[in-house]
């Protein structure tokens, strides 16, 4: 697995953050898949922002009660394509976050993007990634 910081090959990066047992099996068993690109953090610091991100992060684990989390979702305007997959410490939840950036001059621009939003074939839980 990766060290701090860093991420070996061209390979998309999955970053992730915190210190907890929970987050440490996490690590584990994607090492296990032969997933090397794994990059841990201990926890997000104040300084944080995308330029301090590995190159090639496209995805980020990250405990959702931590403390100055929220940093992250600046991400989601900064670097469009990134997901965030936040978990919940007693592991009965996970929620996933990702943006994309479109152009919204207009009104009808507007009204366009939120009628290809709410298209079931766009939703996460029509993909079966998320039950109820």
């Amino acid at each position: 697995m990766a060290k701090e910081g860093q991420a070996t090959g061209s390979r998309p990066v999955i970053l992730i953050i915190g210190e907890s047992v929970m987050m440490d099996g996490i690590a584990y068993s994607l090492q296990e898949e032969n997933l090397d690109n794994l990059v841990r953090w201990d926890e997000l610091d104040s300084g944080f922002n995308a330029v301090r991100l590995p190159p090639s992060t496209n995805l980020i684990i990250f405990e959702l009660e931590k403390p100055g989390i929220y940093r992250l979702f600046d991400l989601l305007r900064e670097q469009p394509g990134i997901r965030l997959l936040g978990l919940h410490s007693s592991c009965e939840q996970v929620l996933v976050f990702g943006s994309c950036k479109k152009p919204s001059r207009t009104m009808a621009e507007l009204y366009r993007i939120v009628r290809e939003v709410m298209k079931p074939e766009n939703s996460i839980q029509k993909e079966g990634i998320i039950e109820q």
